[in-house]
């Protein structure tokens, strides 16, 4: 299973199928738009998600006021459903000539100069992929600490609810979260817990990618591609291995018993990019995330008018 920079869209699209209230693909704009107003706080599942590999999203950047229009509806439709900030993301290559960074550019003069809206976000995003012979793996690795859930296990529900960072203030979107895990079939992915006696203390995230949504040329018949969509150690646990035990657990796990050729993450800062080498991943790729966000209504209102009145004249 060859990498593609696509992954970068179709990693995170997998998991907003799965939790978003409306996902919808624009197949025309190589986007797909999320909105999900129990997690008011999810930023790829409120926002336009634009695919800037898509051949389709390069046609359409060139057709006049399109790329203006669809945001405009995007954030019409967003805030018809009470999301909170409005937002689009898109990621682009560091090759200043590469097609994905003029789809970028285009994308970035319309939101921001003409709608007003911030780029809240303008990071380096590491693609880190693994598979089953680069796995590091430790026989600690197999001990009484660990325990596997089943996605149709809701007794765990507890356990699953301790470990989701989050305050008291998102308690009712972290229980719809949660509810939401422990309801997925296996064939669309997996939640990993690791317990200390009977303290939840860590876990991880999987989410299982359609082949559909793959180039046929870069996957393998009857072999999966896992996303792991999130790992985290609760604050007084952190730095003393949980999160290492329950990859290498949970990773073994996927690769002997759930067909999976490959396991993909990202990451974008030293300590877990220091973790995950430790285990065996390597850094695939990496790419330039821009996230662009409406924090002012009533400046995005201004600029829409203004810009009507001047398309009249």
């Amino acid at each position: 299973m060859e990498y593609h920079p696509i992954w970068y869209f179709v990693l995170e699209d997998a998991e907003c199928r799965l939790r978003s209230k409306k996902h919808t693909p624009i197949v025309a704009a190589g986007a797909a738009l999320n909105i999900s107003p129990k997690y008011p706080y999810w930023l790829n599942g409120n926002c336009l998600h634009i695919n800037t590999e898509d051949s389709a999203a390069a046609a359409f950047t060139k057709v006049p006021g399109a790329v203006e229009d669809l945001a405009r509806d995007a954030i019409s439709q967003m805030q018809a459903h009470n999301v909170v900030k409005p937002a689009f993301i898109l990621t682009h290559s560091k090759d200043a000539n590469n097609k994905s960074r003029t789809v970028a550019n285009v994308w970035k003069d319309v939101l921001v100069n003409k709608l007003g809206l911030v780029l809240d976000g303008n990071e380096e995003s590491f693609c880190m992929g693994i598979k089953a012979s680069q796995l590091k793996f430790s026989p600690k690795a197999v001990d009484q600490e660990i325990r596997y859930v089943r996605a149709t296990i809701q007794n765990d529900f507890a356990g699953v609810l301790d470990v989701e960072p989050g305050g008291k203030e998102g308690l009712e979107w972290r229980t719809v979260k949660c509810q939401e895990l422990l309801s997925r079939s296996e064939s669309e992915g997996l939640t990993y817990l690791c317990y200390l006696a009977d303290v939840s203390v860590a876990r991880f995230l999987v989410t299982f990618v359609p082949p559909s949504s793959l180039p046929q040329t870069h996957h393998v018949d009857g072999k999966k591609l896992a996303f792991v969509t999130r790992v985290n150690t609760k604050d007084e646990f952190q730095r003393r291995g949980y999160a290492k035990q329950i990859l290498e657990f949970g990773l073994k796990d996927l690769f002997e018993n759930y067909n999976v050729e490959t396991v993909v993450l990202f990451a974008d800062e030293e300590g877990p990019i220091a973790l995950y080498k430790g285990i065996g991943f390597e850094i695939l790729d990496s790419r330039i995330e821009l996230n662009f966000e409406l924090k002012n209504l009533t400046a995005f209102l201004f600029l829409a008018t203004l810009s009507s009145e001047i398309t009249q004249l």
